[in-house]
């Protein structure tokens, strides 16, 4: 009798997040034995990116990336995983069958999830803990958001060594993004010439009347006459404060650390 033959191992993505929409339906009875927990999603993809942008289009609230871990052999790691957190693995009332869903303490999950990376030496690529980040509903502008925080990350590591490039070249600096300071999803700024308030949209625009419109878009459009300048061009974060402080200053204040 020929051997069955086994499937070929392919790297990818394991992912841990959670979603308030969850928390919303499980509130609702639709998990067996969940009650109002905010059950965690332990689940896979070529590319984590491209597998949350697509779940996104079936819920109506933002993911918070806790974790993202790279395997060599993806399907076997989250099978592991699921059997690794079987105890506290949900089932749904009417099948009853084993979902992607764990109602364990997120703060534990997390912590057993490393560990699990550290013994089977999968890299972590993507370490947001608690409470999470939110990254965006798109592959498109969760690679984006990730490309800037790297770049913001990479700043910091030069300025900490005191690395600088070559003289007469000027570093660029990474583009703004409400990550870098700590600001996520509904946050409340001032757009300071005028004391309009707005909210932070991630990851760098700001909402007002229902509309969007980018930092330096909204500056451009609202900026008082008498305070224009004549190449009508405008930084931005410069123009709006959190709690009484530029972004600006709270972005230096963060690069310092």
């Amino acid at each position: 009798m020929a051997k069955k033959k086994q499937p070929k191992a392919r790297p990818g993505d394991i992912y841990v997040v959670t979603n308030d929409c969850y928390r919303k339906v499980s509130a609702l009875g639709r998990y067996k034995g969940v009650g109002r927990v905010s059950p965690v999603k332990i689940g896979r993809g070529v590319e984590f990116a491209d597998r949350i942008g697509s779940l996104s289009a079936a819920v109506f609230d933002e993911f918070l990336i806790h974790l993202v871990l790279r395997s060599k052999d993806v399907a076997q790691s989250e099978t592991d995983l699921h059997e690794y957190f079987s105890d506290c693995r949900i089932k749904t009332d009417k099948f009853n069958r084993p979902t992607e869903f764990f109602a364990g303490p997120l703060e534990e999950i997390i912590k057993r999830t490393k560990k699990y990376a550290k013994n089977h030496a999968l890299e972590i690529t993507q370490d947001h803990g608690l409470p999470g980040e939110p990254l965006g509903r798109s592959a498109v502008l969760i690679k984006r958001t990730i490309k800037e925080k790297e770049a913001a990350k990479r700043f910091r590591k030069l300025i900490e060594t005191n690395q600088t490039k070559p003289a007469g070249k000027k570093m660029k600096k990474a583009k703004f993004n409400f990550g870098m300071v700590g600001l996520s999803n509904g946050a409340h700024l001032v757009f300071i010439p005028t004391g309009a308030k707005v909210t932070a949209v991630v990851p760098n625009k700001v909402r007002q009347g229902g509309k969007e419109r980018t930092l330096t878009g909204y500056a451009k459009e609202f900026m008082p006459a008498k305070m224009r300048n004549s190449k009508d061009a405008y930084q931005g974060p410069a123009y709006f404060a959190y709690k009484g402080k530029k972004l600006t200053e709270w972005r230096e204040e963060m690069e310092g650390e």
